[in-house]
């Protein structure tokens, strides 16, 4: 497992363009923002969401809603990126909510602008 790196916002918006081949998911339910990648999946699973396919990111959020944590898989390793959402653009992504479990696909375009650009973590483990 590499240990989690710093990155600017340029690296994270990057990161976050990769996913427009994927299916990005916003779980609006609040989650332990303590749990890594491993233990994110698994409820990931629960979801029927299958994150070593490589097509799904999942966003999860801390019950005071100040933190999010992205995970996602590119077949090979499991990635999970720490950051800071933005009210503003969260309100409006919960507003869409429609699924009773609070599944929300969202865009590649939603998704940066719910991130508000601050440093982040971002970790790396193999599957």
């Amino acid at each position: 497992m590499s240990m989690p790196a710093s990155r600017s916002s340029q690296e994270i918006s990057t990161v976050i363009d990769g996913f427009s081949s994927m299916k990005i998911t916003v779980i609006a339910a609040p989650c332990d923002m303590r749990k890594g990648y491993n233990s994110l999946s698994v409820i990931c699973g629960y979801l029927n969401i299958n994150l070593r396919k490589g097509e799904d990111a999942v966003v999860f959020m801390s019950g005071s809603r100040r933190l999010a944590k992205i995970v996602w898989s590119d077949g090979s390793n499991g990635y999970c990126l720490s950051c800071y959402p933005h009210d503003s653009a969260y309100k409006k992504l919960l507003s869409r909510v429609t699924d009773p479990v609070g599944n929300m696909p969202v865009s590649v375009e939603e998704l940066k602008l719910y991130l508000s650009g601050r440093p982040l973590l971002h970790s790396c483990e193999p599957l």
